[in-house]
Protein backbone atom coordinates (compact mmCIF):
# COMPACT_ATOMS: atom_id res chain seq x y z
CA UNK A 1 0.00 0.00 0.00
CA UNK A 2 2.95 2.35 0.67
CA UNK A 3 4.27 1.82 -2.86
CA UNK A 4 0.82 2.60 -4.25
CA UNK A 5 0.62 5.80 -2.21
CA UNK A 6 4.11 6.73 -3.35
CA UNK A 7 3.13 6.25 -6.99
CA UNK A 8 -0.02 8.37 -6.62
CA UNK A 9 1.90 11.11 -4.79
CA UNK A 10 4.65 10.96 -7.42
CA UNK A 11 2.01 11.61 -10.09
CA UNK A 12 0.76 14.58 -8.04
CA UNK A 13 4.32 15.90 -7.77
CA UNK A 14 4.92 15.46 -11.50
CA UNK A 15 1.65 17.26 -12.15
CA UNK A 16 2.87 20.14 -9.98
CA UNK A 17 6.10 20.29 -11.96
CA UNK A 18 4.25 20.23 -15.29
CA UNK A 19 1.82 22.95 -14.27
CA UNK A 20 4.60 25.12 -12.82
CA UNK A 21 7.13 24.91 -15.64
CA UNK A 22 4.82 24.90 -18.64
CA UNK A 23 3.02 28.06 -17.61
CA UNK A 24 -0.29 26.40 -18.43
CA UNK A 25 -2.84 26.99 -15.70
CA UNK A 26 -3.69 23.44 -14.78
CA UNK A 27 -4.34 22.19 -11.28
CA UNK A 28 -1.52 19.88 -10.28
CA UNK A 29 -3.89 17.08 -9.26
CA UNK A 30 -5.54 17.14 -12.69
CA UNK A 31 -2.16 17.20 -14.43
CA UNK A 32 -1.04 14.29 -12.23
CA UNK A 33 -4.17 12.32 -13.12
CA UNK A 34 -3.51 12.97 -16.82
CA UNK A 35 0.06 11.73 -16.42
CA UNK A 36 -1.17 8.63 -14.59
CA UNK A 37 -3.79 8.04 -17.28
CA UNK A 38 -1.11 8.33 -19.97
CA UNK A 39 1.15 5.89 -18.13
CA UNK A 40 -1.74 3.45 -17.73
CA UNK A 41 -2.56 3.70 -21.45
CA UNK A 42 1.09 3.14 -22.36
CA UNK A 43 1.13 0.19 -19.95
CA UNK A 44 4.07 1.71 -18.08
CA UNK A 45 1.96 1.37 -14.92
CA UNK A 46 -0.16 -1.71 -14.35
CA UNK A 47 -3.67 -1.09 -12.96
CA UNK A 48 -3.08 -3.79 -10.34
CA UNK A 49 -0.18 -1.79 -8.94
CA UNK A 50 -2.52 0.97 -7.69
CA UNK A 51 -5.86 -0.86 -7.45
CA UNK A 52 -6.00 -1.36 -3.67
CA UNK A 53 -5.30 2.28 -2.84
CA UNK A 54 -7.71 3.50 -5.52
CA UNK A 55 -10.45 1.30 -4.10
CA UNK A 56 -9.76 2.64 -0.60
CA UNK A 57 -9.90 6.23 -1.81
CA UNK A 58 -13.08 5.59 -3.79
CA UNK A 59 -14.82 3.92 -0.83
CA UNK A 60 -14.03 6.94 1.36
CA UNK A 61 -14.73 9.59 -1.27
CA UNK A 62 -17.32 11.38 0.88
CA UNK A 63 -14.61 12.43 3.32
CA UNK A 64 -13.00 14.54 0.60
CA UNK A 65 -16.15 16.65 0.28
CA UNK A 66 -16.52 17.59 3.96
CA UNK A 67 -13.94 20.41 3.98
CA UNK A 68 -15.23 22.12 0.80
CA UNK A 69 -18.78 21.80 2.15
CA UNK A 70 -17.80 23.54 5.39
CA UNK A 71 -16.04 26.23 3.37
CA UNK A 72 -19.22 26.87 1.40
CA UNK A 73 -21.23 27.24 4.59
CA UNK A 74 -18.66 29.70 5.95
CA UNK A 75 -19.10 31.89 2.86
CA UNK A 76 -22.87 31.74 2.41
CA UNK A 77 -23.13 35.54 2.64
CA UNK A 78 -20.66 36.05 -0.19
CA UNK A 79 -22.37 33.37 -2.24
CA UNK A 80 -25.76 35.00 -1.69
CA UNK A 81 -24.56 38.40 -2.90
CA UNK A 82 -22.99 36.91 -6.03
CA UNK A 83 -25.49 34.16 -6.74
CA UNK A 84 -26.18 35.11 -10.37
CA UNK A 85 -22.50 35.67 -11.08
CA UNK A 86 -21.85 32.16 -9.84
CA UNK A 87 -24.89 30.31 -11.20
CA UNK A 88 -24.75 31.57 -14.78
CA UNK A 89 -21.21 30.27 -15.51
CA UNK A 90 -21.93 27.04 -13.63
CA UNK A 91 -25.10 26.38 -15.64
CA UNK A 92 -23.55 27.39 -18.98
CA UNK A 93 -20.41 25.31 -18.42
CA UNK A 94 -22.52 22.33 -17.34
CA UNK A 95 -24.63 22.60 -20.49
CA UNK A 96 -21.49 22.93 -22.59
CA UNK A 97 -19.98 19.85 -20.92
CA UNK A 98 -23.18 17.92 -21.52
CA UNK A 99 -23.21 18.96 -25.19
CA UNK A 100 -19.56 17.98 -25.72
CA UNK A 101 -20.14 14.64 -23.98
CA UNK A 102 -23.15 13.93 -26.18
CA UNK A 103 -21.23 14.78 -29.37
CA UNK A 104 -18.23 12.65 -28.39
CA UNK A 105 -20.55 9.74 -27.52
CA UNK A 106 -22.35 10.16 -30.83
CA UNK A 107 -19.04 10.16 -32.70
CA UNK A 108 -17.80 7.04 -30.88
CA UNK A 109 -21.07 5.21 -31.53
CA UNK A 110 -20.88 6.06 -35.23
CA UNK A 111 -17.34 4.73 -35.37
CA UNK A 112 -18.35 1.56 -33.54
CA UNK A 113 -21.31 0.90 -35.83
CA UNK A 114 -19.24 1.77 -38.91
CA UNK A 115 -16.69 -0.91 -37.99
CA UNK A 116 -19.39 -3.53 -37.47
CA UNK A 117 -20.93 -2.79 -40.89
CA UNK A 118 -17.51 -2.98 -42.59
CA UNK A 119 -16.92 -6.47 -41.19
Amino acid sequence: MIRQAFLILLMLFLGEIVSHFTGIYLVSSVAGLLILFLLLCLKAVRPESIAALCELITRNMMLFFVVPGVGLIDHLGTLGHNLLRILIPVILSSLFGLYVTAKVTELLLRRKHGRKEAQ
